[in-house]
């Protein structure tokens, strides 16, 4: 079972670690992390959750999870990245796009450009049944549809889709 850090709206530890799924206080948040991973045509991996998952079992998502107590958000992005679909990412190549507070979370979000190729992702079992690549536009109507459409969360992405724009993409 997983331990987590408690956190403050701030972002700051509070010194108090949880299992996951255990009660928290209004005024404590749990840090996760969302990972966007993009080849050189833009195109963005997403995964489809296993039907063995709890919560929203079988929809489609990005890579993530929560950050382990003690962890930092960027270890947690490699550690997820790599538990979920087998993909190392290059840490120097992971860019920080941004935070969110939600009702119980603190989002950390990243962007990474990765040479992706599918027939090489070993999925977990437990948490992937399948992945694919989108095209940019596709993931902004997925995410808008699901509970990653709160206007700030979405102003950190489409901000970020815009400078891959201007900055071609930063291929792989």
């Amino acid at each position: 079972m997983e331990k987590l850090d408690l956190y403050d709206r701030e972002g700051r530890r509070k010194g108090i670690t949880v299992f996951r799924g255990e009660y928290i206080r209004p005024d404590d948040y749990i840090l996760v992390v969302h990972i966007y991973l993009y080849n050189a045509n833009q195109e963005f991996l997403i995964q489809r959750r296993s039907r063995k998952k709890r919560i929203n079992s079988g929809r489609w998502d990005i890579t993530g999870g929560a950050v382990q107590a003690g962890e930092e958000s960027k270890e947690a992005a490699l550690r997820e990245t790599f538990e979920e679909i087998g993909i190392r990412l290059d840490p120097d190549r992971l860019r920080f796009a941004g935070r969110v507070v939600s009702v119980k979370h603190l989002v950390d979000i990243y962007f990474c450009p990765s040479d992706i190729d599918l027939d090489r992702c070993a999925l977990q079992e437990e948490e992937v049944s399948e992945v694919k690549l989108v095209p940019k536009q596709k993931l902004l109507e997925l995410l808008k549809m699901q509970d990653l459409s709160a206007p700030p969360y979405l102003r950190i992405l489409e901000r970020e889709l815009k400078e891959m724009e201007g900055a071609g993409g930063d291929a792989p």
